[in-house]
């Protein structure tokens, strides 16, 4: 499971940001990610410079806050797309079962991958009407870096739903600080 979309982790600390080993299959979502994103926005942009008929002239308004928000959902998207959640923990050895316990919790841990010292990935692959979903946690020192990419193909990441996936991090880190607090609290 770690030959779908493999990760360069000592990159992906330096930058803060989760960082792909580049692979030709990669590179190919990544131009059809942003071809299909551009034609989109074309599309979605495009009736505004149409002339309207009298009737649909007053909704002009309307449509184009509706543009203005629909873009700033897609930049969100793109900025929010590889960055990850930052944790701070206790200690490396409570970190890693927090976090399994943190992520089992909302997720169905299905392939769940910790034989790398500090990487613990689970990815779900896509099949037939569902999508699949990649997280992906870098364990440093005391710090976790948490991501989580929703999948439509087995290697295409989805550039649509970062910013539900940043909130499902945000809820993991939550749950993840709780369970730290406990284990504080109880001298762990």
């Amino acid at each position: 499971m770690a030959s779908v979309l493999p990760i360069n982790y000592q990159q992906s600390i330096a930058k803060k940001r989760l960082v792909y080993k580049l692979t030709p299959g990669l590179i190919f979502t990544y131009l059809y990610s942003a071809l299909n994103t551009l034609m989109f926005l074309v599309l979605v942009t495009m009736p505004a410079f149409v002339k309207f008929s009298d009737n649909l002239t007053r909704l002009l308004p309307f449509y184009i806050v509706f543009i203005i928000v629909f873009y700033c959902w897609a930049i969100a998207n793109i900025v929010l797309l590889n960055a990850f959640v930052k944790i701070e923990g206790t200690n490396a050895d409570n970190n890693r079962k927090d976090i399994i316990e943190a992520l089992s919790k909302y997720f169905k841990l299905e392939n769940l991958d910790e034989t790398s010292n500090g990487v613990i990935r689970d990815i779900r692959l896509p099949w037939a009407f569902r999508n699949g979903r990649a997280i992906t946690c870098l364990l440093d020192g005391n710090m976790i870096y948490l991501n989580l990419v929703r999948l439509m193909r087995p290697s295409s990441i989805s550039v649509y739903s970062a910013v539900y996936m940043r909130y499902k991090c945000k809820q993991v880190a939550k749950e993840f600080q709780k369970l730290q607090a406990a284990a504080n609290s109880i001298g762990r």
